[in-house]
């Protein structure tokens, strides 16, 4: 089963331009899944679609302001596609601000030759698809912030270290990020406390670009 997820803080109504547009890009055979909690954070509603989600489906989650109009018939197809042949991975399109310009990432690891495959040391929640493994987010964070970066540590610590962005696949974020959320400080305080009893863990490095190559 392919599940799209929106977590969101909006009604079903004021989302209804990104819900026709899924409608008409993404194809057939996929459940649509919105979790709306306008007091949850941003983990706990992410965490609303995960539970209605089973162990081993396909999930496409997204933020609500992913523009619509920037959708374009087969990037589901694009994702799904590579994570068939990937299925640990978590892969990602390129996000774009409204602007044009390319949205801040995570760094960027390596880049295999010939091909617009990147790979990063994890990826922004804004837009990913992955296979649902039961992990939920870590919902001690408040507001929004750094529950995307714990969740993909928490992969990390699971033996799932490969996290890709489709560089041939742009689609635009209108949440542009302008610098720090007001919880900033203090998610940060609260994932630091958290990863570092198991931060050994967390120090990996791609040495071998024969363990890359096979991508």
């Amino acid at each position: 089963m392919v599940n799209i997820c929106i977590p969101t803080i909006k009604s079903k109504a004021d989302i209804t331009d990104l819900t026709d547009s899924i409608a008409r890009t993404a194809g057939t055979g996929f459940r649509l899944i919105i979790s709306s909690n306008g007091l949850a954070s941003a983990a706990e509603n992410r965490n609303l679609c995960l539970r209605d989600c089973n162990i081993n489906d396909v999930i496409i989650m997204m933020d609500d302001d992913i523009l619509p109009s920037s959708l374009r018939e087969g990037w589901t197809h694009k994702l799904l596609g590579f994570l068939n042949k990937h299925p640990y991975a978590m892969v990602a399109p390129r996000l774009v601000a409204p602007s044009g310009k390319l949205e801040w990432h995570p760094r960027v690891l390596a880049t295999r030759p010939f091909t617009k495959i990147a790979r990063q040391q994890w990826v922004t929640s804004a837009l990913i698809c992955f296979k649902h493994t039961g992990l939920l987010f870590e919902e001690s964070y408040l507001g929004s912030g750094f529950e995307d970066s714990a969740f993909c540590r928490a992969r990390v610590l699971l033996g799932m270290r490969d996290f890709f962005v489709l560089e041939d696949l742009r689609i635009v974020h209108l949440s542009e990020k302008k610098g720090r959320s007001e919880n900033w400080d203090l998610n940060s305080k609260i994932f630091t406390l958290i990863s570092k009893e198991k931060s050994d863990a967390y120090k990996y490095e791609y040495r071998s670009e024969e363990r890359y190559s096979r991508y």
